[in-house]
C-alpha cells in the first residue's frame, strides 16, 4: 500500500488528480477515450474487413492503419498511466483492473499477430490458410479487445460491480 500512496504523492499525479487545469484530469480522460477510440475502432475496422468474404482493401492499404494503431495504443499508455498514477489506491486493488490490464496485453499481442499476418498475406503460398489464420485472428482480436473495453468501463465505475 505504500507504494500506491507514493504514486498518487507525486507532484504528477496530484496535479492530474487535483488541478483546477483542464490540461489535467479532463484533457487525461479525453486523450485516454480519443486514444481509445481509434485504437479499437481502427482494430474493429481491420477485423470486419478481414471476416468479410472478400476483403475490398488490398493488404498494403490496410498496413498503413497500424501506424494510427500504435499511436493511439502510446497515447492510451501514457493517458492511461498518468490517470492510474492519480487514484492508485483507488484502481490498483480492484481485480477488474487486472483483467483489463490482462485483455489489453492479449490484445496487442494478436494484433501484432494480425499485423505480421496482413505484411505477409500477399506473399503467401497457400492463400486459403493464411486467410483462415487471419480470421482467426480478427475473432481473437474482437474477442480481447471488447473484454479489454468492458473491463475498463467497469474499472471506471467500480459501484457497479461492488455497490458503493
Amino acid at each position: 500500500m505504500e507504494v500506491l500512496n507514493f504514486l498518487e504523492s507525486t507532484a504528477v499525479a496530484t496535479w492530474v488528480r487535483e488541478s483546477l487545469s483542464l490540461w489535467a484530469f479532463p484533457t487525461m480522460i479525453a486523450l485516454h477515450a480519443i486514444g481509445m477510440a481509434v485504437l479499437v475502432g481502427l482494430n474493429v475496422a481491420i477485423c470486419l474487413l478481414l471476416l468479410s468474404s472478400k476483403p475490398r482493401a488490398p493488404m498494403a492499404s490496410v498496413q498503413t492503419f497500424f501506424w494510427f494503431i500504435w499511436l493511439a495504443l502510446a497515447v492510451n499508455v501514457v493517458s492511461g498511466t498518468l490517470l492510474l498514477m492519480a487514484n492508485a489506491t483507488e484502481l490498483l486493488v480492484l481485480p477488474v483492473f487486472y483483467i483489463k490490464i490482462l485483455f489489453v496485453i492479449l490484445s496487442v499481442i494478436v494484433l501484432l499477430k494480425l499485423q505480421q499476418g496482413v505484411a505477409t498475406e500477399v506473399n503467401y503460398a497457400d492463400a486459403d490458410l493464411s486467410q483462415k489464420r487471419l480470421r482467426i485472428l480478427s475473432v481473437m482480436c474482437l474477442s480481447t479487445w471488447m473484454i479489454a473495453l468492458v473491463a475498463g468501463r467497469l474499472t471506471a465505475y467500480p459501484m457497479l460491480l461492488f455497490g458503493h
